[in-house]
């Protein structure tokens, strides 16, 4: 996952927050009803999914699809899950850490899943944001997607996450073969 890290905010509202390269998968499953092709202009959401039965712990990725009729209603359809190797983490960083998620299409292009046999992903560009007190659950959440998942390149970034002193700060990332 390339990944890098922020911190915004004033003294009182301080938060935390780092963006990685992660690919959703199943968009297999969904391109023939839901997403037909992705754009990077796209609204996504990030989400823990309710009753999944193959994982307790899923987060749907889902789109907004405008209604087509004046005074419809947009809906919310699910296009794809975060990768299951870190569904269980980012769904406790969610519902029980107070942090939020937020993606956009990073590359609209399928790529080969590095796990899946056969199975393709799009990358999305996720952000994780937290405040700022809670900067050693970013750092755990951080250091677990960095080592649990990479893009097919095989490459994953290293980070130094630090404290903001002013109102924003901006890390710099640095790709390394972690080979």
């Amino acid at each position: 996952a390339v990944v890098s890290t922020q911190s915004t905010g004033t003294s009182r509202t301080m938060q935390t927050s780092f963006v990685a390269t992660i690919g959703f998968r199943g968009y297999h499953v969904f391109m023939k009803s839901t997403w037909k092709s992705p754009d990077k202009s796209d609204i996504l959401q990030v989400v823990p999914e309710e009753n999944n039965s193959f994982d307790k712990y899923a987060i749907a990725v889902q789109r907004l699809v405008k209604a087509e009729m004046p005074g419809g209603t947009d809906t919310w359809l699910t296009v794809g899950h975060l990768p299951i190797e870190l569904s269980r983490q980012i769904w406790f960083f969610i519902k029980f850490c107070g942090g939020t998620v937020e993606a956009k299409v990073h590359d609209t292009k399928m790529h080969k899943s590095p796990v899946t046999l056969k199975g393709l992903e799009i990358y999305l560009e996720v952000r994780f944001t937290i405040a700022s007190e809670k900067t050693a659950i970013m750092q755990r959440l951080q250091s677990h997607v960095q080592h649990a998942y990479y893009i097919d390149n095989n490459t994953i970034a290293t980070v130094n996450l630090e404290s903001a002193d002013q109102d924003e700060d901006i890390i710099t990332v640095n790709d390394e073969d972690p080979m």
